[in-house]
């Protein structure tokens, strides 16, 4: 980090690597929406950056820097403490250039808000806009100096954070607690001088959002950027809120099978001890299951010890205990397995485990002590469950007759057992019986009841086109409860029912579009004949009402399966008249000798409709604003898809006329009144014609990419004359005294 401070003097702000992950989780399992893309950062130029500062209101803004589904994204970065102690800028090295960072000044907290706009729709200076994206984000932190220099901070108990990911190699302290009044914060804190190592700090998984928060305190101008993540998963561990509190191991108690390994997935009763000695069951995490150690028991052997490094130090995660059998923990699934040697009877000597939370301070042992469980016993006992399935054929082999079947259920075990029932693996069985009790019994003395449960099977269509001999079998298997509420289950149970020769044939016929709408253009047919049946059937034939007798249509020999056979058709005169083609085809064959009769296949029939565009257009013209020149006339404007088929990039057309607007897609039969319009200023020319005429057309594209032309929608505006007089009076000069003076009146 030091060489970074060298760098950054003259740079302002810098901010913690980011990367939005598409986890896609969201319990994919049932109610789970369709998961947000992920944001991956692009490198910046300082170009892209712009900040403002007042007062506690600091923010960023980072033009493009980052893609979520391929669009480019800005991201607005908003300080909500410590804004004095921090800055935001582009930060640059050889290794990364230009990405988003926050450079420390100071000692204070600063909580930052890291928000998700489409591209270019936040204003900075008035901190407002910005359409939200949403995006799953999984972000790298790094270069956390020490020693206690840096320290990066995340509600890992809050929305949207799902885990914080850290190298196994990692010697970063990590502390628990409340930070600048925000609680439940995981810290990670600087240890020594670092250089961009992976090891040297953390990454975060954020779940679909369009905001993500992340705190940090750091000196001397040492930075932490926004950038992908890096870790691999095989390398490092993923912490989640519950990991960091203080752990706690129940003990696990479990009925199996006698003679047959065992495992339990012992985390998922344990969970954490809270204030005042509760205790709370939490979900089973990744770094929990690599946490677990075995107890060595007295008399174990051949101890399995791993390293996982300095952080978790060493755990044994397996031995032998003889005349038993053997124990082994998986760190991936967190099963505890036994598997008892051969002729082993009996439970086995119970084992102890304890398991770790987060914490981690080598400077502290008495916290990393604390992040140990208490030990937790793991008890196997051994009951059994037994079932016997036997299946009778239905008289006749059809879709919908039904196979019955019987079940013999035992309990030969120790332990009384309750809701005794059956579970068929193969759907469409229907089980009929209640639940029942089976009182304890001895391997040579079960306890039996062989009338309480019937289960029916409707053969389907797909069952009778299997080969003559194929068995149908049907798997079922009994489970009941013990007296502690765990759920025992018998081994699976078979019964087999043979299926006779059968026949039967099947055509269906589609068509493709037709290469045009005019007589001598085609449609090519597609048939598809399937033996339904499971006999091979000969002499298969195909006959068209319309192809009639074609060489294709002559099949022959056809084994249990589909043969895809096509045809041309030419339109006729009387095809594009009526506006379609329909036709009919069936198919025939012969089943072996012996085999039952053919059942006659139903025809089918393909109607294909013609494509015939067309286009209307009607214009009509407002009354003129006035009768002289520039007095205007507004133009409406009624489109309709007169045809079959879309028409797209629809547009009027009228010399002389300015026509405003454009119609993309019209559905056949669609109109439109309101995409169009026009205004006509009146000229000398169409008062000297008193009149204004026009016509226009309408043209949009059909889906073979050919124009297609309305007829001309005409109009006539008249204009009304306007006349004008004028009168003019002058005077003459008095001829002599006492004369009338003439005043001549000229008018035009």
């Amino acid at each position: 980090m030091t060489t970074y401070c060298a760098r950054l003097s003259s740079i302002k702000w810098l901010i913690c690597p980011f990367i939005f992950l598409a986890v896609v989780f969201a319990l994919i399992a049932a109610t789970a929406p369709a998961s947000a893309a992920e944001l991956k950062f692009n490198d910046l130029k300082q170009s892209d950056f712009s900040d403002a500062t007042s007062g506690s209101n600091k923010r960023a803004l980072f033009k493009n820097a980052g893609t979520v589904g391929g669009k480019n994204v800005d991201l607005v970065a908003k300080a909500s403490t410590g804004t004095s102690a921090n800055e935001f800028s582009v930060h640059n090295d050889l290794k990364k250039p230009g990405i988003a960072s926050i450079m420390g000044k100071g000692s204070a907290a600063i909580w930052a808000d890291w928000y998700i706009y489409e591209a270019g729709t936040y204003n900075l200076a008035t901190d407002k806009g910005g359409v939200a994206v949403e995006a799953e984000v999984f972000v790298q932190y790094n270069d956390l100096d020490g020693p206690n220099q840096e320290r990066l901070f995340i509600e890992l108990c809050a929305p949207p954070v799902e885990f914080v990911r850290i190298s196994r190699q990692s010697t970063l302290p990590r502390e628990f607690g409340t930070v600048a009044g925000v609680d439940s914060v995981f810290s990670a804190i600087g240890d020594k001088t670092y250089s961009n190592e992976p090891t040297s700090g953390a990454e975060v998984s954020y779940s679909k959002t369009s905001v993500f928060r992340m705190g940090r305190i750091g000196v001397n101008k040492l930075t932490v950027a926004l950038d992908d993540h890096s870790y691999k998963e095989s390398q490092s561990f993923d912490l989640k809120c519950s990991d960091m509190r203080k752990p706690a191991a129940k003990d696990d108690r479990k009925e199996a099978e006698s003679g047959t390994p065992v495992t339990l997935h012992i985390l998922e009763n344990d969970g954490n001890e809270l204030a005042g000695g509760a205790f709370s069951v939490s979900s089973v995490t990744s770094f929990a299951k690599g946490t677990v150690s075995l107890v060595l028991p007295s008399g174990a052997s051949s101890p399995v010890t791993i390293k996982r490094g300095e952080a978790l130090g060493d755990a044994i995660t397996g031995f032998t205990v003889k005349g038993q059998g053997t124990w082994t923990y998986d760190d991936h699934t967190g099963g505890l397995t036994f598997n008892p040697e051969a002729g082993f009877r009996g439970s086995p000597t119970p084992v102890e485990y304890t398991f770790k939370n987060g914490l981690y301070d080598k400077r502290k042992p008495a916290t990393t002590a604390n992040g140990e469980s208490g030990k937790a016993r793991v008890t196997i006992l051994y009951p059994d469950i037994q079932l016997v399935k036997t299946a009778t054929p239905p008289a006749v082999f059809a879709v919908g007759a039904l196979i019955t079947y019987k079940f013999k259920v035992s309990n030969p075990g120790a332990f009384p057992l309750t809701n005794v029932q059956i579970t068929d693996t193969m759907p469409g069985v229907v089980i009929k019986g209640e639940p029942i009790t089976l009182a304890a019994g001895s391997r040579d003395k079960p306890t039996v009841d062989e009338t309480t449960f019937t289960a029916t099977y409707a053969l389907t269509d797909a069952d009778l086109k299997k080969a003559g001999g194929t068995q149908i079998i049907n798997t079922a298997s009994a489970s009941g409860s013990t007296p502690d509420g765990k759920t025992l289950t018998s081994l699976p149970s078979s019964a087999t029912v043979t299926l006779p020769a059968l026949s039967g044939l099947s055509i269906e016929k589609t068509s493709g579009a037709p290469s045009g709408s005019k007589a001598g253009d085609t449609i090519t047919y597609t048939f598809k004949v399937e033996n339904t049946g499971n006999v091979t059937l000969t002499g298969v034939k195909i006959t068209d009402d319309k192809l009639g007798k074609l060489p294709a249509f002559t099949i022959g020999t056809l084994a249990t399966g589909v043969k895809t056979v096509t045809a041309v058709y030419k339109l006729t005169e009387a095809d594009v008249a009526a506006g379609k083609v329909e036709n009919t085809a069936t198919v025939t064959g012969t089943p072996p000798p012996g085999s039952p009769p053919l059942p006659e296949p139903k025809p089918s029939t393909a109607t294909t409709g013609i494509p015939l565009p067309g286009l209307m257009v009607k214009k009509t013209a407002g009354v003129p604003t006035g009768n002289r020149l520039g007095d205007k006339i507004t133009y409406t404007f009624k489109v309709k898809n007169t045809g079959n088929v879309t028409l797209k990039d629809v547009v009027l057309d009228e010399p002389g006329l300015k026509i405003e607007g454009q119609l993309l897609e019209l559905s056949p039969g669609a109109e439109d009144a309101a995409s169009f319009t026009a205004v006509h200023e009146i000229t000398q020319a169409d008062l000297d014609k008193g009149r204004v005429d026009g016509a226009v057309i309408a043209a949009g594209t059909s889906p073979d990419k050919t124009r297609v032309a309305s007829a001309p929608s005409a109009t006539s505006v008249p204009l009304l004359a306007e006349g004008k007089l004028e009168v003019k009076k002058t005077a003459g000069v008095p001829p002599a005294t006492g004369s009338a003076i003439r005043s001549p009146i000229r008018s035009r």
